[in-house]
């Protein structure tokens, strides 16, 4: 993004084809990285019962905020020319201190070790007494202890709860 803004502040051939290049590889880096993450983010710290709406609120609001930049950009290109792109180049470097700081990781975890990270209050004491009732039965471990339930259950279809493993 910074060599995009740097290659259109300068009216040379060479910088336009700069410009070109740098969008071109801005968008290659973004595809593959960052614009997914609305899509996985949202629906993975919801809790459980949530986790449809997690599903449709982080897509939801990716097109919100695209639609957005969308219908400004033309208008804030026309009043401060390429000194826009500054904005998204704030927007980028800013993106990086909150996804370290904000977003645990959460590579390797079953679902419900994810709601356990952004649990509070009563919702984390009701999952902690799950993780001890499920390591007091001597399981191997909680992902073991998982089955669906159907809505005969009044969850909805795959609601995840404890059920007992023999051995």
């Amino acid at each position: 993004m910074i060599l995009f803004t740097i290659g259109i502040a300068a009216p040379t051939q060479s910088a336009s084809n700069l410009a070109l290049a740098a969008l071109v590889m801005y968008e290659i880096a973004f595809g593959m990285s960052w614009n997914c993450l609305p899509w996985i983010i949202a629906p993975e710290i919801t809790p459980s019962h949530l986790r449809h709406v997690g599903g449709a609120i982080g897509p939801g609001s990716e097109w919100l905020w695209r639609l957005v930049i969308v219908l400004m950009t033309p208008s804030a290109i026309a009043n401060t020319g390429w000194r826009i792109y500054i904005l998204f180049i704030i927007m980028c470097v800013l993106g990086f201190p909150f996804t370290y700081f904000f977003l645990p990781e959460t590579r390797g975890k079953t679902l419900e070790e994810i709601d356990y990270l952004f649990a509070s209050g009563e919702a984390k004491v009701r999952l902690e007494r799950r993780f001890e009732e499920a390591a007091g039965r001597g399981h191997r471990g909680f992902r073991d202890d998982l089955k669906n339930v159907g809505d005969e259950e009044g969850y909805g279809v795959g609601h995840l709860e404890l059920k007992e493993v023999r051995p």
